[in-house]
């Protein structure tokens, strides 16, 4: 019997091991040779491919959920995600965005279909297999992750990167591709890596360099959230420090917080003493943005209008205030659940918030079953917090996603305590659950079958415009999956070369593959070889998909 536990409990580490390790190379990767949307491509395709490749251990492990303590948290997340899949599949049926679109994911952001299922099997996997030992390792995945892409973005601050990137911010975009995404993702890992100051096999020397270097990188970014981000982290750790060690530090402590999160919000509103410090474009810009998402989420309750599918109703919904205000356009709300809300409903949202809601309740009953203070899991809490803060005014990113769902299900594992879900009766299991192999491989072929058109249609078209071949631009832009960014890309760069003709062609395409998005329509009303009655019917839709343009209502179409 203890032979068989251990052979179980080493499946169950070696779950979590995979699954951290496999967050490390989402993290890390990127392919700027080869593909145009090079941060997230390959960032998606580990992440879809890992997750089937362990989706079978979801359903082995379903059976044994009755075994563990507090069953009802394994439960409830199993529930939540069962009905979020259904909310997926119903978005899916009763909205008219691109299926290829809502699946992958739009251009520079792969928030899609594929992203949100592989994020709940990270989830759903962790949570059943997390043990003491793998708790550690996650610790040591997120720090590893955090270093490699913190030193990429200090090469890039002094000029040292080996690849030119077209960005719009600082340039200091590490493997996550924005600043405001790095350094938010290592204020994440600040206090996990304070964490290990204390254990007998860390080198102390060494957890003070890292603290260094991500510090170094917060600052580096020059993004507010950043700083923002790891004062709440490291204040949320020292509350759960003193709550064990000195209860009037603690009660201090949090008054100190808690007005200092007012004055901050405050001052983020153009109010209270830190408003020059805190008040900037970015954040009155943030306020349109979640305004607007507002609106259009009130006319799209239900089904929302299709997984990153913002971005194509946004103008739609611009309020007449936006217009005269910053009117910075967006494909994301900035804010987690108004995303999540506006592209899959409000019911897809709740969800998410109640699974949020999940893992507060499961770190609070491992408080109150803690004798001592527990840095490890105290350290992984103060991420998390770290990403709830960040996701309220920031949007998502693929490589946070994946750390915020991790770390998610290693809280309501822990929660659950399912050290007697790690024993079996007979051999026969254990036989079974590595039989499991046997979907595995399969599904991994499936995953990969998905993926690989997602790659090379990308490189294809990296390939056509690094050459300056049209005509295979145009060849590439029809290829599955289909993208406006790549339409409005190739529509642009044909006009400028003085290809009327062909541009029109994709332009066309464009509107039949997503007539909802401004882009294609707009390239018709300024190609000058378009027929008058079809720019004619270009300006007429522009004017109900960007009511509040001047410049589409005033343009004059030449006889």
């Amino acid at each position: 019997m203890r032979q068989v536990a251990k052979m179980n409990k080493i499946t169950n580490n070696n779950q979590v091991i995979f699954v951290g390790v496999m967050s490390v190379l989402v993290t890390i990767s990127f392919t700027p040779f080869w593909n145009e949307d090079s941060l997230i491509i390959p960032k998606l395709i580990l992440l879809f491919t890992s997750a089937l490749y362990i989706l079978p251990q979801v359903f082995f492990e379903l059976t044994k959920i009755k075994e563990a303590k507090n069953s009802y948290f394994l439960k409830i997340s199993y529930a939540i995600t069962f009905i979020m899949l259904i909310q997926i599949l119903l978005v899916l049926v009763f909205t008219s965005s691109p299926f290829e679109q809502q699946f992958y994911g739009g251009f520079g952001r792969g928030l899609g279909i594929a992203t949100e299922i592989s994020l709940l099997i990270y989830f759903l996997i962790i949570a059943k297999n997390i043990t003491a030992n793998g708790i550690t390792f996650i610790i040591y995945a997120l720090v590893i992750s955090c270093f490699i892409s913190s030193i990429y973005s200090i090469l890039q601050f002094f000029g040292l990167d080996f690849y030119e990137w077209q960005s719009q911010t600082n340039g200091i975009i590490g493997t996550l591709g924005n600043p405001n995404f790095q350094s938010s993702f290592a204020a994440m890992a600040l206090v996990p890596v304070l964490s290990l100051f204390n254990l007998v096999r860390v080198n102390r020397i060494i957890v003070f360099s890292l603290c260094t270097i991500f510090v170094f990188t917060i600052y580096i970014c020059r993004s507010t959230q950043g700083y923002i981000a790891a004062l709440i982290s490291v204040g949320t750790y020292s509350l759960i420090y003193f709550w064990y060690k000195r209860k009037v530090v603690f009660v201090f402590l949090l008054s100190v917080m808690f007005f200092s999160l007012i004055t901050i919000i405050m001052g983020m509103t153009n109010h209270g003493p830190l408003a020059n410090l805190l008040y900037k474009y970015s954040v009155k810009s943030r306020g349109e943005m979640l305004r607007n998402s507002i609106r259009l989420i009130n006319d799209h309750l239900i089904f929302g209008v299709g997984f990153d599918s913002l971005g194509d109703y946004y103008l739609k919904y611009k309020d007449l205030k936006t217009s005269l205000g910053v009117n910075e356009f967006t494909d994301h709300a900035h804010n987690l659940y108004v995303n999540y809300a506006a592209v899959a409903g409000v019911p897809y949202a709740f969800l998410h918030l109640i699974l949020a809601v999940l893992v507060l309740f499961a770190f609070i009953n491992i408080l109150r079953f803690e004798s001592r203070f527990n840095a490890r899991i105290s350290s992984l809490f103060c991420a998390w917090v770290c990403f709830q803060a960040q996701a309220l005014i920031s949007p998502s990113n693929i490589t946070m996603l994946v750390w915020n769902f991790v770390i998610s299900g290693v809280l309501v594992g822990i929660a659950a305590d399912n050290r007697n879900a790690h024993q079996v009766r007979d051999y026969q299991k254990i036989k079974t659950k590595l039989n499991l192999s046997l979907i595995s491989w399969p599904l991994l072929i499936l995953a990969l079958t998905i993926m690989v058109p997602y790659f090379n249609v990308d490189k294809k078209s990296q390939d056509a415009l690094s050459i300056g071949s049209a005509e295979l631009a145009m060849k590439a832009s029809n290829e599955y999956p289909r993208s406006v960014k790549r339409f409005s890309r190739l529509t642009e760069g044909l006009l400028k070369s003085n290809l009327p003709k062909e541009a029109l062609d994709v332009a066309r395409r464009t509107i039949e593959f997503n007539p909802q998005n401004p882009s294609g329509w707009g390239f018709i009303l300024v190609n000058p070889v378009a027929p008058k009655s079809e720019r004619i019917e270009a300006q007429q839709v522009l004017m109900k998909l960007d009511p509040q343009n001047e410049t589409i209502k005033n343009f004059k179409i030449p006889e």
